[in-house]
């Protein structure tokens, strides 16, 4: 009886650390749009607009600002938000736990957080959550081996991997870090690594702007792709 008490202990405590990882910091999935903005704003952040191209927007950034994501009146752009009520911006650099974090994608929906993204993650972060929140559940999302030619070395085959390490995944939040490895045909190694917290309204979301964008551009759209 007491080793079944104490197998129901561990248990919760581990349902407890699942629940509790909602974001980083101040940046809780869920929470109002303005919020978030105004706090940033009286830690002396600045605001601005990105109407240019993605390649732009990761290159011409100052320090300290938030860049919100518009749509040109007479155009179309790739990463502008498509859908009504979907808010998008881009913070600059923050630091949260004594990590010093850069280029942070947060998305909003209807003024309520729905996604964060982190795209330049460091070895840090994954120590600090995993040391919070116990080592995350790996999962192997695409696989696919193919061939690329090296001048010193000519042909050899290598393989490209997705992998997500997950610290929370269920019907509410999926936080995980998304490691993908692939290779060019010069053979050269291009690896990119995110941390990513997302709630299904968020994934919905991506896949009606998807549709959108082929509209746009003219493109059948093939729902099996989802």
């Amino acid at each position: 009886m007491k080793f079944i008490f104490f197998i129901g202990i561990i248990l919760n405590s581990i349902c407890l650390n699942a629940q509790q990882i909602e974001g980083l910091g101040f940046l809780k999935i869920g929470r109002n749009e303005t919020e978030i903005i105004d706090s940033l704003k009286s830690n002396g952040f600045k605001t601005s607009t990105i109407v240019s191209t993605m390649d732009d927007i990761s290159f011409n950034v100052k320090p300290k600002y938030i860049y919100q994501y518009m749509q040109p009146k007479k155009a179309y752009y790739y990463g502008a938000p498509l859908v009504k009520g979907h808010t998008k911006y881009k913070i600059t650099g923050l630091q949260i736990g004594g990590v010093d974090m850069q280029d942070i994608e947060v998305h909003f929906l209807d003024s309520k957080l729905v996604c964060i993204k982190i795209n330049y993650v460091r070895i840090s972060i994954q120590t600090l959550l995993s040391e919070k929140y116990g080592q995350p559940k790996e999962e192997v999302i695409y696989r696919n081996t193919n061939t690329c030619y090296s001048t010193s070395s000519g042909n050899f085959t290598v393989e490209s991997i997705r992998r997500h390490y997950y610290f929370r995944k269920d019907d509410f939040i999926r936080a995980y870090i998304m490691s993908n490895i692939s290779y060019e045909l010069n053979c050269q190694l291009s690896q990119v690594t995110h941390l990513i917290f997302e709630t299904d309204a968020y994934i919905r979301l991506t896949v009606e702007e998807k549709q959108l964008q082929d509209q746009k551009e003219g493109k059948k759209i093939n729902l099996n792709e989802f």
